[in-house]
């Protein structure tokens, strides 16, 4: 005798669909999550061989502009800095920091002057392990040209402590990375641009596209199992 499936034989293989869809969906959401903390402070020096540092304490995470201004020399120099944060997919993140100024960062034109900035002893407030896998420093200059440092994390990974759970600073919260001759280009801004990973997502496939073409499908079938005639 053929056995008959009732609606509630069918109930407990929609309660398995409907929970792993949810947990593709929940997966996809953690991914998409900022790895920042929004509006986190954070630390940042620019720094000249002989123009010496120069600290912005207190710079809040929130995307937004702040300014700081410099006394040197008899000139002051305006400072703006803005952060953003970009998810990649696949639990890979971009993390851009730019420091803006309105006269040469490194003022002091002498031979071998070296120009360059540093993020911590406040570091960024990371919500969650996170691999750094790249750090550039791009520097631009007044007439529109610019020069992107090495890639710091292929050159010198020893200089970031463990790579594997990055600390938030660049590079080592106590050190400095910088570019030589900055002083004879009139450096108007500096680019920190970081790339960190998740070890629970990296290199996924996006999962909340196959979660929700799957709930279409799995419908789609329960709609014409209700519309069929039973026998």
């Amino acid at each position: 005798m053929p056995s008959l499936r009732t609606r509630n034989s069918r109930r407990p293989m929609l309660m398995r669909f409907l929970s792993v869809a949810a947990a593709l969906a929940c997966s996809a959401v953690v991914q998409a999550a900022p790895v920042v903390a929004a509006g986190s402070p954070y630390d940042l020096w620019t720094w000249g061989g002989s123009s010496g540092p120069f600290s912005m304490l207190g710079v809040t995470f929130d995307g937004q502009s702040e300014q700081f201004s410099r006394s040197l020399d008899g000139k002051t120099t305006h400072f703006n800095v803005a952060e953003q944060q970009t998810d990649l997919g696949g639990g890979h993140w971009q993390i851009l920091i730019t420091i803006d100024s309105d006269s040469n960062m490194f003022p002091h034109d002498v031979a071998g002057e070296f120009g360059g900035m540093r993020l911590g002893l406040d570091p960024l407030d990371l919500l969650r392990t996170l691999r750094l896998d790249h750090a550039t420093m791009r520097a631009t200059f007044a007439n529109g040209a610019s020069v992107d440092g090495p890639d710091w994390v292929s050159s010198d990974p020893n200089f970031f402590g463990d790579l594997e759970h990055w600390s938030g600073c660049f590079m080592e919260c106590n050190r400095v990375a910088v570019n030589g001759g900055m002083g004879a280009y009139d450096t108007r801004r500096l680019t920190l641009d970081l790339r960190v990973s998740d070890p629970d997502f990296r290199d996924l496939p996006e999962p909340a596209p196959l979660a929700l073409l799957a709930a279409a499908g799995f419908a789609a079938g329960w709609r014409s199992r209700k519309r069929r005639p039973s026998r």
